[in-house]
């Protein structure tokens, strides 16, 4: 789908939630992409953000269109064994 849910614990919420807000675009820099526990997923039930000590959040002044992401998630081992040059990881 499109959305994806973010994982925040303890003092990275308190950190965090003056800026995250229903319609406001942000810029998220060093969150990973995490498996997710499914019994807790709310959107998306592979993966999920998580925001730690390094991770920094900017609101933009500016509404970003990136357009539609697609991705395909696949193993390391079975990228590293193709030949094909358009792919990127």
């Amino acid at each position: 789908g499109t959305k994806i849910q973010a994982t925040l614990f303890n003092a990275t919420i308190a950190t965090f939630e003056e800026y995250i807000h229903l319609n406001n675009t942000i810029i998220i820099k060093n969150g990973k992409v995490r498996p997710i526990n499914r019994k807790y997923a709310s959107v998306n039930p592979i993966f999920g953000l998580a925001f730690g000590q390094n991770t920094k959040i900017t609101v933009s002044e500016n509404e970003i269109n990136i357009g539609t992401l697609l991705f395909s998630f696949k193993r390391f081992e079975e990228v590293t064994k193709t030949n094909n040059e358009n792919i990127f990881f």
